[in-house]
């Protein structure tokens, strides 16, 4: 397989229009919003809940043998009784097969990584806490392949996880990216907000966001 780099790259201000389109469970909203944004003037707004646990944007795309997704996340407020939310999910139109959130263990609610392959549902929590009130970069990865498929993900740019030698050919080949919260479990009372912004799909690491800055001119007073 050649070259493919960037696969999708967008950052809300013209809203939703960019995306392939939106899943949304009765009682949760998902909007624009321009109350926090890592950049420009917008972000995606999710808040959902106990019986109301999906609300993200998902944009598709041609499969590739390797696919990396990034995205800025701001968790604004997490009810006590969620046991576990993934934020950014590598998935099929059924599957989540690769994605990035929190887990809940022993009161303390970790960052995590979730993946399902030919043997099953897996998932890891890191020893760090996830961090609420501030921006943070997410990053996962999959590898499509019968003997040799990976998983890894990234937290600030800090590698978490990294499973190899997996058979990431089913149930099914990453073709989308959910962007927002999905698959949560929530105990009754549950709820979750959450912004998402700059999410970005390639064929390689992606990183963290780097704000352009201008430079003086050393030749101005000339």
């Amino acid at each position: 397989m050649g070259s493919v780099g960037r696969i999708f790259k967008d950052d809300f201000e013209n809203g939703y229009t960019p995306w392939s389109g939106t899943y949304v469970d009765s009682g949760a909203t998902l909007e624009v919003s321009s109350a926090r944004a890592i950049k420009g003037v917008y972000s995606s707004k999710s808040v959902c809940g106990y019986g109301h646990p999906n609300a993200y944007v998902y944009k598709t795309f041609t499969p590739i043998d390797v696919v990396h997704a990034r995205a800025y996340v701001y968790v604004e407020s997490i009810s006590p009784v969620i046991a576990y939310a993934t934020l950014l999910s590598l998935s099929s139109y059924w599957w989540n097969l690769a994605a990035i959130g929190f887990g809940y263990s022993a009161g303390v609610r970790y960052i995590g990584t979730m993946w399902r392959d030919a043997e099953g549902l897996h998932g890891v929590l890191s020893p760090d806490v996830y961090p609420v009130g501030s921006w943070h970069c997410l990053e996962v990865m999959c590898k499509y392949d019968a003997v040799n498929g990976e998983i890894r993900s990234w937290f600030d740019g800090k590698e978490l996880t990294h499973q190899t030698g997996l058979d990431t050919t089913s149930p099914a080949q990453v073709d989308r990216v959910w962007a927002g919260p999905s698959y949560n479990y929530f105990e009754s009372g549950g709820e979750l907000t959450v912004y998402v912004d700059l999410v970005e799909l390639a064929d390689r690491y992606i990183g963290l966001f780097k704000p352009l800055t201008l430079k003086m001119n050393p030749h101005a007073a000339l």
